[in-house]
């Protein structure tokens, strides 16, 4: 089972959520936890966030634009990614999700070609076409996680 690490120093998050304009989109967020990205995100005005989460009892959010599915991504039905666009990603995945996340992001036909991710340094590779936007130590975190580095990236959501 993955460890559950909550993001508590959230300025530069919620800073970087400001500059991006995500009025219309529809935003899809992979591994919710307790909501602290989500109600971020929602302060931002989307158009709705789509948040899956693994673990039943994490977060309690409740907002008219949030809608939560407790499952694992990869075996949701994502076909509503077909409409009701623009669609951006936002999320601070588990990390055994990376490789998957970037497969799902880097083919010619991706759902989401804004995308704003939390990744490890040994992830940048998978990554090529993403800005980094800031660097979170470990101390960013309750509790610490083992990793030092948490790298924020982000492709598109700028106008």
């Amino acid at each position: 089972m993955n460890e559950f690490h909550e993001l508590t120093k959230t300025e530069e998050y919620g800073t970087l959520l400001e500059r991006c304009k995500l009025d219309n989109f529809v935003i899809t967020e992979i591994g919710v936890g307790t909501g602290a990205l989500t109600k971020m995100i929602l302060k931002n005005n989307p158009k709705q966030v789509i948040g899956f989460e693994i673990v039943s009892d994490l977060c309690s959010l409740q907002d008219s634009r949030f809608t939560l599915h407790i499952q694992d991504i990869k075996e949701a039905d994502l076909s509503y990614l077909a409409c009701n666009g623009p669609h951006g990603l936002i999320s601070n995945p588990p990390y055994s999700l990376i490789p998957d996340i970037s497969k799902w992001v880097s083919s010619s036909q991706a759902a989401w070609h804004d995308v704003i991710l939390m990744v490890r340094p040994k992830h940048l590779a998978l990554f090529p076409d993403f800005t980094t936007e800031f660097i979170l130590d470990r101390f960013a975190f309750t509790p610490n996680p083992n990793c030092d580095e948490h790298i924020v990236i982000r492709r598109g959501f700028m106008t």
